[in-house]
């Protein structure tokens, strides 16, 4: 599924500056804006899955910085827009559409830390 094939892409992707001055191939997100921006949400607002909360208020940059959406550019600004046209939808929650998928992530990271105790 889409999650499953997000997941290995991430797996290798260096997020450090290459340190020879090339750029770093970015990750082509084939779903939506929106459906990003809530991804990483859910990635920075759980601590069991472990993104640095000290770069939740840079979210925005990083995601762009990293991240095609369809092989287009996408700019921080355009992130933080989409996340927050979808927090004021009140037919979806405030959610994306396919919001399950991604929270799925949830369970998965319960079922990992359970894994290790």
């Amino acid at each position: 599924n889409a999650l499953d094939k997000y997941l290995e892409k991430l797996k290798n992707v260096d997020f450090k500056e290459d340190t020879q001055g090339e750029k770093t191939e970015k990750i082509d997100w084939e779903a939506g804006i929106t459906e990003l921006a809530f991804m990483f949400e859910i990635l920075f607002k759980n601590s069991e899955i472990g993104c640095s909360m000290k770069q939740y208020k840079r979210r925005w940059d990083l995601i762009a910085k990293h991240f095609t959406i369809n092989g287009e550019e996408i700019t921080s600004k355009a992130i933080r827009s989409a996340f927050h046209e979808t927090k004021k939808n009140k037919t979806t929650d405030g959610r994306p559409l396919k919001h399950e998928l991604y929270e799925s992530l949830l369970e998965l990271t319960t079922d990992i830390k359970d894994a290790k105790h």
